[in-house]
C-alpha cells in the first residue's frame, strides 16, 4: 500500500546511533534513510522531499557555526505542507529531560533515552508501523469512475473522478465554474446513481492541471466517512489491482 519507498531522515552527530538506527529501519521496513549532522540540511531536504519519519538526536541543543538548534527541524517539519503529519522521535540523555517539554512544544511526537535498549526500541518501532500502516490506508488510492457534482461559490458543475483516495481526489469538470487553487468545494459522489447513501464532503483545491483536472484535499471528514471511504477504496484496489496508485493528494 501507499508510495513504494519509505522514505526517512535522520538528524544528528552521533554516528554510532546513525548507523544503527538506520540499519534497524532498512531491515524491518526497507526504508531509505537519509543522515545528516546539519540543520540546514535537514530544513532544505524537509522542503524538497515528502518523507514518513524524522528520527533528530537532540545531545547538542546549544547552536554553534556548525551545529544550529535541531528543534528548528522539529518547528519546520510542522509548518510543512508535506511533511506536517510526519512522525517525530526525538532521543536525549536522561540528564537531558528538561529539553523534552520544549521538544514537545515544537512537535516532537516520541522520545526515546539513549543509550537505547532492545524493548524500547521495539515498542516504539511497533507504534511507528501501526501510524504508517494507518497512513498509507488514507493515502492510497485507484483509479475509479463515476459521475462527482462539485458545488463552489461561483455554482454547481458536473464531473467526473479519475482517481480516489480517501484523503483526496482527483477530478474532471464538464463545465466552466472557474475553480481556483485553495477554493474550499462540496463534492457529492457517486451523483447521478441511485445510491442510498453518497458521500458528500468538503474540501480545498490543492492544484488545478493545465488540462483542467482539479485535485481536491478531503478536510473536515467525520471518522466514520473516512473510515466507510478507506474501505471503499480498498475494494476498489481489489476489484482493480493493476490500477491502483499509491501517492497521496498534496494537501
Amino acid at each position: 500500500m501507499g508510495r513504494a519507498v519509505v522514505e526517512t531522515l535522520f538528524v544528528g552527530r552521533d554516528e554510532c546511533l546513525a548507523d544503527h538506527f538506520s540499519a534497524e529501519m532498512r531491515h524491518r521496513y526497507g526504508a531509505t534513510v537519509h543522515l545528516t549532522e546539519r540543520t540546514p540540511d535537514a530544513l532544505d531536504f524537509i522542503d524538497q522531499h515528502k518523507l514518513e519519519a524524522v528520527f533528530i538526536d537532540l545531545q547538542d541543543t546549544q547552536p554553534d557555526e556548525q551545529w544550529e538548534d535541531p528543534l528548528d527541524v522539529l518547528r519546520c517539519l510542522r509548518l510543512s505542507p508535506k511533511n506536517k503529519k510526519c512522525i517525530t522521535v526525538v532521543f536525549t540523555h536522561k540528564e537531558e529531560l528538561d529539553i523534552l517539554s520544549t521538544a514537545r512544544r515544537a512537535g516532537a511526537d516520541y522520545f526515546l533515552i539513549k543509550p537505547l535498549i532492545r524493548p524500547q526500541l521495539d515498542r516504539l518501532m511497533h507504534v511507528i508501523h501501526g501510524i504508517m500502516v494507518e497512513s498509507r490506508r488514507l493515502h492510497q488510492r485507484t483509479h475509479i469512475h463515476f459521475p462527482v457534482l462539485c458545488a463552489t461559490r461561483q455554482g454547481q458543475d458536473v464531473g467526473a473522478s479519475l482517481n480516489l483516495s480517501a484523503s483526496g481526489m482527483l477530478l474532471s469538470l464538464q463545465g466552466e465554474t472557474g475553480v481556483r487553487e485553495q477554493e474550499e468545494v462540496e463534492l457529492v459522489f457517486p451523483y447521478g446513481q441511485r445510491v442510498s447513501d453518497p458521500f458528500v464532503l468538503h474540501g480545498r483545491v490543492a492544484r488545478v492541471d493545465d488540462g483542467g483536472n482539479v485535485a481536491v484535499a478531503f478536510q473536515n471528514m467525520a471518522p466514520l466517512q473516512r473510515d466507510r471511504l478507506k474501505a471503499w477504496v480498498e475494494l476498489a484496489l481489489f476489484c482493480q489491482p493493476n490500477r491502483a496508485e499509491g501517492f497521496p493528494l498534496p494537501t
